[in-house]
C-alpha cells in the first residue's frame, strides 16, 4: 500500500501545506465566495486532517452549495496535482537503470531494517510459499508518479521477474504484478471524503442521500464506476504480507485499517509491515529509535481501529514496524531529500 509520502519522497510538493499555499491561501485573500475553501485551515498537519475538517463542516446553507464548493476544492485539488505531476514527468530520463535497481532491492528487501528476530519471522513465511510471489501495490495517490517509476521498472527485468525464493527443495521466480489506485487519478476522477457517516458532523446531513454519496469515500468509488475497492480488497485478500508504506493511518481511511485486521485476524500466517516516517532521515539504529518506531506505530495501528486489549495481544506479534529511510530511494537518485506521509 502507497501513500504520499513516495510522491514526496519522489521531490513532489504533494503535502497539504504545498496545496493550500498555491491554490487556497490566494483565493481566501481576495475573498472567495467559497465557503468551504475559506473554513480549511493551513496548520493541517496531513490530507486526512483536510478530509476530517469536510466532515466537520457546519453551514447554514443547503447541503447541495456545500458539495457544489467540494467540486470547486476537488478542481483545484486535481489542477495542482496534474501541475505536480508534469514537473515530475521526465524528471528520471536517463536514469531508468538506477530506479529499476532502487525499486527491486526495496521491494524484495522490503523487511531489511527489522529486528533480526522479526526478519527472520518475514524470511520464514516468505519459505512457506509454495508458489511464485506476485508483488502488487495499491496506491492512495492521485498522481502518476509510482505508475512510471513502475513502469521504469519492468522495462529493465527480464520476463517480469524481480526476485526468487525457495520453498522446500523448490526456487520460484517472483514478479511483478497489479497497480490499483483507490483514490482515483486525474482524469478518471479523484476521490476525497470521509470514511463514513459517523465522521460527517451535520446531523441532516449524515441522513442526506446526496451527501452521503458524494462525501463518503466508499460511496464515491462507486459513483465513478471503476470498482477500485473491490479490486484492492481483493488483492489483499490472495496477500501473505502486506506493507503499508508512505502512509499517515488517517481516520478518513479507517475503512481500509479495519479491512487489514479482519485480513490479518483470519489467518495466523500473515504479516503487516508498518513503515514509520523518520524525520530525521537516518540510517543509524538506536535503541531509542528502534522502540519508538515498533510502539508507536503498532499503537497508532490499535488506535485508529479502537482493537480490543485482548485481541491486540493475539496479533500483535504478527505486525512489524521498521523506519521508511532508505525505501524507494527516488529523490537520492537527485541528491534530494526524501519526504514524509503528509
Amino acid at each position: 500500500m502507497i501513500g504520499n509520502g513516495f510522491d514526496l519522497g519522489a521531490g513532489l510538493k504533494t503535502d497539504y501545506s504545498s496545496f493550500y499555499k498555491s491554490k487556497l491561501a490566494p483565493l481566501k485573500s481576495a475573498g472567495t465566495s467559497n465557503e468551504l475553501i475559506a473554513a480549511l485551515s493551513p496548520g493541517y498537519y496531513s490530507w486526512g486532517e483536510m478530509e476530517t475538517a469536510l466532515g466537520q463542516f457546519e453551514s447554514k446553507n443547503s447541503v447541495d452549495d456545500f458539495l457544489l464548493w467540494k467540486d470547486e476544492l476537488e478542481t483545484l485539488l486535481e489542477e495542482y496535482m496534474a501541475e505536480q505531476q508534469e514537473l515530475f514527468a521526465g524528471t528520471f530520463s536517463g536514469k531508468g537503470e538506477a530506479i529499476a535497481e532502487s525499486f527491486v532491492r526495496s521491494t524484495t528487501d522490503f523487511y531489511d531494517g527489522l529486528q533480526r528476530i522479526q526478519r527472520d519471522n518475514i524470511e520464514k513465511t516468505i519459505s512457506q510459499i509454495g508458489e511464485k510471489i506476485q508483488y502488487s501495490f495499491i496506491n492512495f495517490n492521485y498522481t502518476d508518479a509510482f505508475d512510471r517509476y513502475l513502469m521504469m521498472t519492468r522495462s529493465f527485468l527480464k520476463n517480469g521477474v524481480i526476485g526468487q525464493h525457495k520453498h522446500s527443495s523448490m526456487i520460484f521466480a517472483d514478479t511483478l504484478d497489479r497497480l490499483v489506485h483507490v483514490h482515483g487519478t486525474m482524469g478518471s476522477g479523484i476521490v476525497l471524503g470521509v470514511n463514513d457517516e459517523s465522521q460527517i458532523a451535520n446531523e441532516a446531513w449524515q441522513s442526506d442521500y446526496t451527501a452521503q454519496r458524494l462525501l463518503i469515500k466508499e460511496n464515491i468509488d462507486d459513483i465513478l464506476g471503476q470498482a477500485r475497492i473491490k479490486t484492492a480488497e481483493k488483492m489483499i485478500d490472495q496477500s501473505r504480507i502486506v506493507c503499508v508504506y508512505g502512509m499517515s493511518l488517517s481516520a478518513t481511511d479507517r475503512n481500509w485499517w479495519n479491512y487489514i485486521y479482519r485480513w490479518l485476524m483470519s489467518n495466523s500466517d500473515r504479516r503487516l509491515l508498518l513503515f514509520a516516517y523518520d524525520e530525521k532521515n537516518s540510517n543509524r539504529v538506536t535503541a531509542y529509535r528502534t522502540f519508538m518506531n515498533m510502539y508507536s506505530t503498532q499503537n497508532r495501528f490499535k488506535e485508529i481501529i479502537d482493537i480490543p486489549d485482548r485481541e491486540w495481544e493475539s496479533v500483535k506479534n504478527r505486525i512489524f514496524a521498521r523506519s521508511s529511510s532508505g525505501m524507494f530511494s527516488v529523490a537520492s537518485i537527485e541528491g534530494e531529500t526524501s519526504g514524509s506521509e503528509a
